[in-house]
């Protein structure tokens, strides 16, 4: 009997060890599924709230508006305006190279530059004065030492001092500087 009563115990372990398994796995989903449901609740209601409160914003401008106001607006919506216009990428190409002095011997520096603008204006300009920042560059290049152009620090700071040149350039030819940043998408030195 003693036998028997083994036999029938690891049956039931076995199956009840099963049970608790698909119980609690069955507790997770239940629970994963309330979170999720939550999630996508509380989700939907910032949405709401957040268009809500956009629209409250909006009629309480309006009613406040007066013509002093709107000359306000006005310049708030071209300053937006601004903002939304996509980043334009013009390369100035072909890369620039130059040598530069080193410690023993010549060396040589090829920059491939990149400049961002939002103005179809700028990249206009850019192109027609071509040759004066080809010019002001290489001369800016070629003035660099191996030393700092070694480290990123030199690397940020030449981008800079490119940046500054041609939004020089651009302010004395068109009037206005519209480059926001320059980019090297190159930089081989040897």
């Amino acid at each position: 009997m003693a036998d028997d009563d083994l036999d029938l115990d690891e049956p039931e372990t076995s199956s009840s060890k099963k049970k608790i398994i698909f119980i609690i796995i069955g507790v997770l989903l239940l629970l994963g599924l309330a979170g999720a449901g939550t999630f996508i609740l509380l989700s939907d209601d910032k949405e709401e709230t957040t268009k809500t409160q956009k629209e409250g914003e909006e009629t309480e401008e309006t009613e406040e508006n007066t013509d002093d106001d709107t000359e306000k607006d006005e310049d708030e919506d071209d300053d937006e305006n601004k903002v939304k216009k996509e980043a334009i990428y013009f390369p100035l190409d072909p890369a620039f190279v130059t040598n530069f002095q080193g410690k023993s011997s010549a060396r040589y520096l090829q920059i491939k530059v990149e400049v961002m603008t939002r103005s179809t204006e700028a990249i206009e300009a850019m192109k027609k004065h071509s040759p004066m920042i080809r010019n002001n560059l290489l001369i800016l290049f070629s003035g660099q030492k191996a030393k700092t152009l070694r480290t990123i620090k030199g690397k940020e700071a030449l981008r800079s001092a490119v940046l500054k040149e041609i939004q020089k350039i651009l302010e004395s030819e068109l009037g206005k500087a519209e480059v926001e940043a320059v980019y090297f998408t190159s930089f081989v030195m040897q």
